[in-house]
């Protein structure tokens, strides 16, 4: 049955869109030292997943301009994704820095999740009103991670904190309640991706 009301449309919100960066170098002027010189010689990490799929896990379709990595072009990404299909809102998760809860290194990971906070909003959201941030924590440290929290949450475009799914203990142990304390203190939903 057609609709008889004039109720306008829902809008449209993309609410897990994985932006990136254009080179692993973005992120150095974000990072203090020792981590910036760690960073620049190793990059993240993160041990070899060996996960597959056949066009790319961050979407070979979504490749940028003069071959910019998928995701990684705040324009590109709004001109043929938002643009197109009429999206109102894109939450932004980070793609390639979820892993940070894996690193043995807590201090690394959580001084890694502050570049890339930090990043996101010049970068990002400074780029377009249409998107919105998750703010990436590295969950081995509870404290570093609430303290990353309270820092930034209070940004207006700061929609929600993210985990990836993978830690040490899972989700419901005490050792991660001062993570769901901060992010209540300040009203943010708490997101977990894989």
């Amino acid at each position: 049955m057609p609709r008889t009301t004039n109720t306008p449309p829902s809008p449209i919100i993309d609410c897990d869109i994985h932006n990136t960066f254009r080179s692993a170098r973005d992120l150095l002027p974000y990072l203090a030292e020792p981590w910036r010189s760690r960073y620049a010689d190793a990059g993240l990490g993160y041990p070899g997943t060996g996960y597959y799929s056949e066009v790319g896990v961050m979407r070979r379709d979504a490749t940028g301009p003069n071959s910019a990595p998928p995701g990684s072009d705040p324009r590109f990404v709004a001109q043929h994704l938002l643009d197109t299909y009429g999206i109102q809102a894109g939450i932004l998760n980070g793609g390639n820095i979820l892993g940070i809860s894996l690193l043995t290194d807590p201090d690394y990971a959580a001084a890694l999740a502050s570049a890339y906070n930090d990043w996101l909003i010049d970068t990002w959201l400074s780029a377009d009103t249409r998107y919105f941030g998750s703010l990436v924590i590295a969950v081995q440290d509870a404290e570093l991670a609430a303290r990353e929290i309270k820092r930034l949450g209070s940004h207006p475009r700061i929609v929600q904190v993210l985990m990836a799914s993978g830690a040490r203990d899972p989700y419901g142990h005490r050792r991660y309640h001062p993570i769901y304390a901060a992010a209540e203190q300040l009203g943010l939903p708490v997101a977990i991706h894989p």
